[in-house]
């Protein structure tokens, strides 16, 4: 395998890294020291040339310019919205910066996505680690609590990215990341993802608000567009009429994954065969269908169009500390918290 590392541009005189990896069947990864995120995921073609099949940045001042999208970054403190930025753990109340409407979301103004991250690259026989980490203080963005973050990508010859994240608190805190992937197996984002089979092993999903808060009901998906338990052509779902649908005109919804299956989604665009096979210990994913383009701008040389990429999100329940049905966020002194998802491209 070979590792190169190139420069990802400069913000407001800070400089960025982008740290490149190839395997032995010419599948390139690359992973920034903002926001420790994955930028780039090159699958070759047979003449030579090679598609990008996510969803990334130019260069750091893309990022900033088109932050509210969050391509490949590392989310936290909290992935997710917060219903007004208000919650309480141990008989105290906080307030979070609110950045998306009246709620806070993917850790506010200072989140993890637009930070410097440390790293290191440890190479291995089949397999590259690029090890980050990063401590967020005590009061960032209204959060109690330093806390320390691990966050591990490795990438090796089976094609398998695998994210492994560790974090321990000084204090009690909440907690909840996630990495903001977005994937278009077409190999170019000017063509939609409506051509994609979605397969999630999810039995419940979370139905939202207008402002993508969970309502704090649980349902079934029988017969409803969130019936993903067999494959499920994308396109076909965008005739729906369902209230929760319609909402955003495809899904930005936690999905309750089963846990029964030996993966817990799979996403595939079947005119080129690829996909992408997702396993993991998290209990929910967010799919964003990027039905929105609140900020013009061009990806890998297209500019942005409705449906351009899909978003897999594995991650705790959004809003879950606020609703405790969904289960627990806190991170205790003392505790730690690690946790692995692996997404597997099949070619």
């Amino acid at each position: 395998m070979k590792v190169q590392i190139k420069s990802f541009g400069q913000y407001k005189g800070q400089s960025f890294d982008e740290i490149f990896i190839e395997n032995k069947h010419g599948v390139v990864v690359s992973f920034s020291d903002l926001g420790a995120r994955i930028n780039r995921w090159q699958v070759p073609n047979a003449d030579g040339t090679k598609d990008d099949i996510i969803l990334g940045y130019d260069d750091a001042n893309q990022v900033f310019e088109g932050r509210t999208y969050y391509y490949g970054a590392t989310i936290g403190r909290i992935a997710g919205r917060i219903k007004q930025g208000k919650f309480r753990l141990n008989n105290q109340d906080y307030q979070l910066d609110i950045n998306n409407n009246d709620n806070h979301l993917h850790g506010g103004a200072d989140g993890y996505d637009i930070q410097k991250w440390h790293y290191e690259i440890v190479e291995e026989e089949n397999s590259i680690k690029v090890i980050f980490n990063y401590t967020e203080k005590d009061g960032t963005s209204g959060f109690p609590a330093d806390i320390y973050n691990r966050v591990t990508h490795t990438f090796d010859d089976d094609n398998n990215w695998t994210i492994d994240y560790y974090a321990e608190s000084s204090d009690a805190t909440i907690y909840n990341p996630t990495n903001h992937v977005y994937f278009n197996l077409n190999g170019s984002n000017h063509e939609a993802i409506t051509n994609h089979l979605f397969e999630v092993k999810a039995t419940h999903y979370l139905p939202t608000k207008e402002d993508a808060i969970p309502t704090g009901e649980i349902e079934i998906v029988d017969d409803t567009p969130f019936d993903l338990r067999s494959p499920v052509k994308f396109g076909d779902l965008l005739s729906s009429d369902h209230p929760q649908f319609k909402l955003v005109d495809g899904f930005d919804h936690p999905f309750v994954l089963d846990n029964e299956s030996p993966y817990a989604l799979r996403i595939e665009q079947p005119d080129n065969k690829r996909s992408i096979i997702v396993t993991t210990d998290r209990p929910i994913v967010v799919i964003y269908t990027h039905s929105a383009i609140p900020v013009p701008m061009a990806v890998w040389g297209h500019d942005l169009e409705p449906y351009a990429g899909v978003a897999i999100e594995l991650q705790a329940a959004p809003d879950a500390i606020n609703r405790p049905q969904f289960g627990n966020v806190i991170l205790e002194k003392g505790e730690i918290f690690e946790s692995t998802t692996r997404y597997h491209l099949s070619l």
